[in-house]
């Protein structure tokens, strides 16, 4: 039956319903508005209700009639008053939560079906591991002992000690902004996930406790703590919600900031630590905690979009109480209103509020998709096929309630809300066709790749062989000609070898001349058999002692700025030593992933766009070049993250890699190089960061698109794990 019908309205009105007299009553201010928090000591719960509703609630003490308690509210609130349909929810509400009894007159399933519903509830709860709630006990007691030992870090000195010791960590790192960048690409490595996982654990622990020990300061209580894992990812949780209480805004807000607050703190002693520590243990911790505490707390705890403390930062900055609910349930409606035709009323379009409900709630829907999707795809590539089937089953426990919720609402009463099937049915089917379109019809898009600039034809020359640099005889920004020496290095070891080549020489020279007056022809061809031999080894070890020399290649510029840093030290072979360069000529290198490398193919000798970082001006070069094959060398450091580039890069222990300090790129790359035009060539400089630009030949759906982009994105977060 219709909640709102008139015979249904009639049973109502003669009931005698009573809330209970443990509830508790407090009053908040949002803006201009004064609100009511309903506090339930039993199940630790905080409703927050407004003025009209909390004056109809105090009427039903039991003594009373639904009707009579109804029209004293009406009396009271005047024009705020709420409408019979809206008491009856109200009086719904009460009887759900459990807040207020109807003394058996009618039954409660007549309102809802309140115990079937919450049967329901824990079941989903039961099977539902995406979000798996674990209590592990009470703090509260705990926290009250505490307390007075940690008053001092509840006030204003702390918050000045805070302050300082932030500036601190940030000047520490902004000095050491390069050692920085370059450490961050083994957090991930597979050889730190137990320091990680022990860090991370370490960090909850000090969040939640920071969060109980504000609230503790401000008066509330701690009623419990645990873990919740989100698709078994461990996340630290404690019930502040008395928080909800408090009166002043800015003391629910300083619980909701607490967490933060402390791991931000502990992040900044970690930066002080990390940059006066050498390589080891304490130093790896070190960039852990500042990493962990500092970047992963901000995305994942300030984010307003999911109910974390970044959410309660939120409705209490902007004054907007249940936020989230209100939004969640004004997409719905639109939902319901714009593609199953239903007669839901249409929101106040004219005011700021609808516009923000609107806003956040069409953005907290993306926001969840885009997290448990990421979460489900990362589960599937790192764990195989059982992380496939992980994912499948994620997947299903996802949908599924949102199914049952749709076919709930389609086959039960729905009220005064008609839903028109042929809107309905015309509206999605447009939407399905509509996406599908945008999804897989093949537009030409742009492609853009990140360059860098070169000298064309530039020769790197690096030792052949290892040594001390013992000569310098030229410098940065000299001319110099071909096959001029420009370093010389000295290998006391190989040169002794090439002496006791020498003497190995002679001496066997000596026997073979002996051999030779006493006519022993046998022991004459052995002895000269083995002095070709030493003569093959003698000039074998002779070309690798001049290699010792460095010489110019061609006729050019030498490129060395720390040339004269290597004066008598010990370079290993394989180390770059300077580059000679034609000046006059310069283009562009680019990285060619290989999802995109026929796109490059096809627009091979065609014009790109070439864009400067930090410049307006915008230049077309030429596509000239692209390599015959992939590979993971890092070709242009300047491209990768140790230099603040695109390109991630991983340590390896391959021989191949050690020249380029034993790291190599996470995705193997084709390479191509970009003719520039003389007037770019005359304004840019060789290790300048470009973008390239071009619309590609050949349409490519967004779809495919969006999937080749997010494995990329997988595969760059977790290449180390990928690598094993």
């Amino acid at each position: 039956m219709d909640a709102g019908s008139p015979s249904h309205v009639r049973e109502i009105g003669s009931v005698r319903p009573q809330v209970r007299a443990s509830l508790r009553y407090i009053f908040q201010e949002f803006g201009k508005e004064r609100c009511c928090v309903i506090e339930d000591p039993l199940s630790s719960k905080f409703h927050r209700v407004g003025l009209a509703e909390y004056r109809f609630i105090r009427q039903l003490d039991g003594t009373v009639t639904f009707a009579e308690a109804f029209a004293r509210a009406s009396l009271e609130s005047g024009s705020d008053a709420l409408n019979e349909r809206e008491a009856i929810g109200v009086l719904s509400w009460l009887v759900d939560n459990r807040l207020a009894d109807l003394g058996g007159s009618i039954p409660e399933d007549r309102l809802h079906s309140t115990r079937e519903r919450k049967i329901k509830a824990k079941l989903k709860n039961v099977f539902n591991f995406l979000f798996i709630k674990v209590p592990l006990g009470r703090p509260d007691e705990f926290l009250s002992a505490v307390y007075p030992a940690c008053r001092w870090m509840c006030g204003w000195g702390f918050a000045l000690l805070w302050l300082i010791t932030g500036i601190a960590g940030i000047g520490h790192v902004a000095v050491n902004w390069d050692r920085f960048v370059s450490s961050t690409e083994g957090v991930l490595a597979p050889h730190n996930w137990l320091w990680l996982l022990l860090v991370w654990a370490g960090l909850k622990v000090w969040h939640e406790f920071w969060h109980g020990l504000i609230c503790k300061h401000h008066g509330g209580k701690i009623r419990e703590a645990g873990v919740l894992l989100m698709l078994l990812t461990p996340l630290g949780y404690v019930d502040a919600t008395s928080s909800l209480a408090f009166p002043s805004k800015w003391t629910r807000m300083h619980v909701a900031a607490a967490g933060m607050f402390g791991e931000l703190f502990f992040a900044a002693i970690a930066a002080i630590v990390w940059a006066n520590t050498a390589p080891g243990i304490t130093n790896t911790l070190a960039m852990n905690v500042m990493v962990m505490a500092s970047a992963v707390t901000v995305l994942f705890n300030l984010n307003p979009l999911m109910r974390f403390d970044g959410y309660f930062l939120a409705i209490d900055m902007l004054e907007k109480p249940n936020l989230g609910t209100r939004s969640n349930r004004m997409v719905k409606s639109l939902a319901k209103r714009w593609l199953l035709g239903a007669s839901d009323p249409a929101p106040e379009w004219g005011t700021w509020d609808t516009w923000l409900c609107l806003g956040y709630g069409v953005a907290s829907v993306i926001w969840r998709i885009l997290i448990i999707t990421t979460l489900l795809a990362a589960a599937a590539l790192l764990l195989k096929g059982g992380g496939l089937v992980f994912a499948v089953i994620g997947l299903i426990f996802w949908i599924m309630p949102m199914l049952q919720g749709l076919k709930d609402y389609l086959a039960g009463d729905r009220g005064r809300e008609k839903i028109r099937w042929w809107v309905a049915g015309t509206r999605c089917g447009l939407l399905t066709v509509v996406l599908m379109c945008v999804c897989l019809f093949p537009f030409r898009l742009n492609i853009t790749t990140p360059g860098v600039v070169r000298y064309e034809g530039e020769a790197i020359l690096r030792a052949e062989g290892p040594g001390f640099v013992t000569g310098i005889h030229t410098s940065d920004g000299a001319e110099a000609a071909e096959g001029a020496a420009l370093v010389t290095l000295s290998n006391p070891e190989l040169e002794g070898m090439l002496e006791s080549l020498a003497i190995s020489h002679r001496r066997q020279d000596f026997k073979r001349r002996m051999a030779l007056l006493e006519h022993s022809t046998a022991e004459y061809e052995a002895e000269v058999a083995m002095m070709e031999a030493l003569r093959k080894q003698y000039m074998q070890q002779l070309r690798y002692v001049e290699t010792l020399d460095i010489l110019a290649p061609r006729n050019g510029r030498v490129l060395a700025p720390h040339l004269d840093d290597l004066r008598g030290q010990y370079v290993k072979t394989g180390d770059e030593i300077l580059r000679v360069v034609n000046p006059s000529a310069v283009e562009a290198a680019i990285p060619i992933s290989q999802d995109d490398v026929d796109a490059f193919r096809r627009h091979l000798n065609q014009p790109v766009k070439v864009y400067v970082e930090g410049r307006s001006a915008v230049w077309t070069g030429r596509l000239h070049r692209i390599s015959g094959r992939a590979s993971n060398a890092v070709e242009h450091p300047a491209l990768t993250t140790m230099a603040g580039g695109p390109l991630t890069v991983k340590q390896s222990g391959s021989a191949a890699s050690q020249r380029d300090g034993g790291f190599e790129l996470v995705q193997a790359y084709f390479w191509g190089d970009i003719a520039l035009p003389d007037s770019a060539v005359r304004g840019l400089k060789a290790g300048e960061r470009v973008r390239i630009k071009f619309r590609s030949e050949e349409g490519r759906s967004l779809g495919n698109r969006a999937k080749t982009r997010f494995i990329r994105f997988v595969d760059h977060v977790f290449a180390s794990t990928a690598s094993l």
